[in-house]
């Protein structure tokens, strides 16, 4: 089956069968390499994209859903202001996740402060939840969420 979809802004074609997993196909046939293929249940959250706006693990989607969809991973924010914002949310906390879950940690943390400008802890120390890795404190990782919303915020001001 050819899939067509939208993949960080740029229209992509692929020949996978229709139960292809979309992690799999964005990283064998996309060569997208922030995803991280760990626990192929929805379980880890080290495959998280941003699918029609809305964070889901890409190792549970079926190809035939991605048809004419807009997929985002890190990639996507690669030379944004939104990588800066949540960049300097992560120094400033002194946050620092391992290589294998730093990009997705990035893509969640752009994904809930481009939803919620002021967004409150309660809600995050569960949201925080969905990438689930040793690394780091998920306390940690909550408070460089919340510096990365007040940085866009302060230049969203400007």
């Amino acid at each position: 089956m050819r899939v067509r979809f939208t993949l960080n802004g740029k229209e992509t074609h692929v020949e996978c069968d229709p139960g292809d997993r979309l992690g799999f196909v964005l990283r064998e046939h996309c060569n997208v390499r922030s995803l991280r293929l760990d626990c192929a249940i929805g379980r880890c959250g080290s495959c998280l994209v941003l699918f029609e706006g809305l964070i889901v693990n890409s190792c549970i989607v079926p190809m035939f859903r991605a048809v004419g969809a807009d997929i985002m991973t890190v990639e996507g924010l690669y030379g944004t202001q939104s990588l800066v914002d949540v960049e300097r949310g992560f120094e400033r906390a002194s946050f620092e996740p391992c290589q294998y879950c730093a990009c997705a940690k990035a893509l969640l943390t752009h994904a809930i402060i481009s939803e919620t400008a002021e967004p409150r802890r309660q809600e995050l120390a569960v949201q925080a939840q969905t990438v689930r890795c040793r690394c780091t404190s998920y306390r940690q990782f909550v408070e460089a969420i919340e510096l990365a919303a007040e940085h866009r915020r302060a230049n969203d001001e400007r």
